[in-house]
């Protein structure tokens, strides 16, 4: 608990730590929350983290608390002896007045309590005036952004957090893949843990609709406006339609190698088992076509005929492709529901054939019939978006066209063909509006492409008068577009996520810290309540401070920010830590004489002699324990001080006057 009080000291103080941002939680340095509960608030995790510590009497006891970073402090509620008292968000100097008025003021009948939680740069701090020891417990209220993956919102926490959470957040497993798709918000090494919020809204929209979202807030500052974007693509973007009906038209001419066959084959087995509950008919041709199937079938139940029959298959000359499509439609004219046709070619055809026009090959099947175009590659290890042969036929259908294929041993897979699983050829039109370059997602970056189950961001900058932004894309070769319109009413949440990340100085700076109405470089909490004492008969090297620089004078004394009296005793003196570290023991009326050996910030020797003061119980028991208690605690102090020599030996008398 010392350790505690000691970092924290530094941190009311404004003096950073080396190395205190990297501080594992389990270091007694910095105080680990004891239960987390987390919400969703649109795109922000909403947290409430709880931490407990036994505050000192009548003395000022600052702590440091563990923080994810990018988290903010929204607001906080402090527990003491069983009645909570809800903190006020107000401006830092007027909260480090207020302290410093109580802390000022003459001692009363009863004293009155004082909490500040401030922002201490690097971690926050929460610095307590108490009347008498009592566990205090901290409610902390944390904003913070996410990423968005698999219809999942994840935030980045520090590792120790996880044993904190609620037991429903424990039980949600994360996967390699969710890691490496939110790793562009891992903003420090140490925020290593992350907790999983379910967001099904895509997920939940009805078959046959796209499960895509685009959502745009407005961030409105007195000199600039910002704007955030955010698309996102459910985990199962798409479903293939229950009633779809479809002709596999495979090239079966003799230029097909073996490799090449077996490529098709493979090709049209994955793309069954994508589709198990469809209709499908298969088409070989050469210099004519057939049908291998004797009718239509279910995909599941004619997938082991179709693998037999393709792998029996003769080829023969001639690469009448318009001859496959036309059997195709023949076939396709005899059902209703949806019809697809996936067209196979090794692109080795006759110059007549090649140059038809993708016009007359529509022309030859039903209406509304959408083709998806194959370019056979038997050496390739998956089907890639890509020029082709014949990509003209379906972009016309709203189709796309692919290369490739599946070898033995390939991680390749047929899905894109049985349904959507990406949107392609992303753009965003924003006019009025200048890229930020804050987004995940490039703004002028040609064919990208979203997988689903990801998202991607985009922040702009503009004015008042900047307008709707379009986001748009392709389903297969289906185009979609969404105008947003960036709503102001998100605006403390793009404030909280933007400040903390923020490069802005000067006024946007300021703006920020005020637009976020959290705890910041502008704004602390406080509250206060109980009698109406003071402390300022312990001034004497018992008072902290609370500014977020250090304003250090020649004579080494530290102001406190907003208040107006300095401290007598550099709490970054070796004599100053070694006396807070004693005060578990009860040796405040006796004289402690140490001789004490560091090297930097380390203790590595230490002779420790309690002299008992005159008047007081000198039993020879009373006399071993203070000894052992004050051995102990000087021992696990952990020092912080400023530009510390590599090595020294120093001898303190501790004497009851300074307590």
């Amino acid at each position: 608990m010392r350790a505690h009080r000691l970092v924290g000291l530094a941190l009311g103080l404004g003096v950073g730590l080396a190395g205190v941002a990297d501080a594992d939680v389990e270091d007694p340095m910095v105080l680990p929350p004891t239960a987390i509960h987390a919400t969703l608030d649109g795109t922000q995790a909403k947290l409430v983290a709880r931490f407990a510590h036994r505050v000192a009497g009548t003395e000022q006891t600052a702590l440091m608390l563990s923080r994810p970073w990018g988290a903010v402090i929204t607001g906080a509620s402090i527990t003491v002896e069983g009645e909570t008292h809800r903190l006020a968000l107000v401006r830092k100097d007027a909260a480090d007045a207020a302290f410093d008025a109580i802390h000022e003021a003459a001692p009363g009948s009863a004293r009155r309590w004082g909490v500040v939680i401030a922002d201490a740069g690097m971690m926050p701090s929460a610095t307590f005036l108490a009347p008498h020891a009592a566990w205090a417990t901290i409610d902390l209220e944390l904003s913070m952004p996410t990423c968005f993956f698999n219809d999942t919102r994840y935030a980045l926490v520090p590792a120790d957090w996880e044993k904190a959470f609620d037991v429903a957040l424990r039980n949600r497993p994360i996967s390699d893949a969710a890691i490496i798709a939110c790793r562009g918000m891992r903003g420090r090494g140490d925020d290593a843990g992350m907790l999983a919020l379910p967001s099904k809204e895509l997920a939940s929209r009805p078959p046959g609709e796209p499960r895509l979202g685009v959502t745009a807030g407005r961030l409105p500052l007195q000199t600039t406006h910002f704007a955030r974007v955010e698309l996102d693509l459910a985990g199962t973007l798409s479903a293939v339609p229950p009633d779809l009906a479809t002709a596999i038209v495979i090239d079966g001419s003799r230029s097909v190698d073996g490799d090449d066959l077996e490529a098709e084959r493979r090709v049209v087995a994955s793309y069954l088992r994508h589709a198990p509950s469809s209709r499908v008919q298969v088409i070989a041709y050469a210099r004519g076509a057939h049908a291998i199937l004797p009718a239509w079938s279910l995909a599941s139940r004619a997938a082991p005929r179709v693998d037999r029959e393709i792998r029996a298959l003769v080829t023969r000359n001639g690469s009448n492709l318009d001859v496959g499509l036309a059997e195709a439609a023949t076939w396709l004219n005899r059902v209703e529901g949806t019809r697809r046709v996936i067209l196979f070619t090794d692109e080795r055809l006759a110059e007549a054939v090649a140059k038809l026009p993708a016009s007359t090959l529509v022309s030859l099947l039903p209406p509304h019939t959408l083709v998806h175009v194959v370019a056979i590659d038997g050496q390739a290890d998956a089907l890639e978006r890509g020029e082709t042969m014949f990509a003209d036929v379906a972009t016309a259908t709203e189709g796309i066209a692919v290369r490739g294929g599946i070898r033995d041993g390939g991680t390749g897979d047929a899905e894109l063909l049985a349904r959507p699983i990406s949107l392609d050829d992303v753009t965003i039109d924003a006019p009025g509006w200048t890229d930020d370059g804050g987004g995940t997602c490039p703004s002028d970056e040609a064919g990208l492409a979203l997988r689903e189950g990801h998202a991607c961001t985009w922040w702009w900058s503009g004015t008042a008068v900047s307008g709707p932004i379009t986001v748009g894309g392709r389903m297969w070769g289906h185009p979609l577009s969404r105008i947003v319109h960036p709503d102001p009413t998100r605006a403390v949440a793009l404030a909280r996520e933007r400040q903390p990340r923020s490069a802005f100085e000067g006024a946007i700076a300021e703006q920020l810290m005020d637009a976020a109405h959290a705890v910041n470089g502008r704004w602390s909490l406080f509250g206060s309540w109980g009698g109406r004492g003071g402390y300022n008969d312990l001034a004497e090297g018992g008072g902290i401070g609370l500014g977020s620089i250090c304003g250090c004078d020649t004579a080494g004394t530290l102001g406190r920010g907003g208040g107006t009296g300095t401290l007598k005793l550099n709490p970054f003196s070796l004599e100053s830590q070694l006396r807070n570290g004693l005060r578990a023991c009860n040796v405040r009326h006796d004289r402690v004489e140490v001789t004490v050996e560091t090297t930097l910030q380390e203790i590595v020797a230490l002779d420790v002699k309690v002299v008992e003061g005159l008047g007081f119980d000198q039993s020879p028991t009373s006399q071993t324990t203070k000894q052992a208690c004050a051995e102990e605690a000087l021992w696990n102090v952990s020092l912080a001080l400023q530009d510390p020599p590599f090595h020294a030996t120093t001898e303190l008398v501790i004497g009851p006057a300074g307590y």
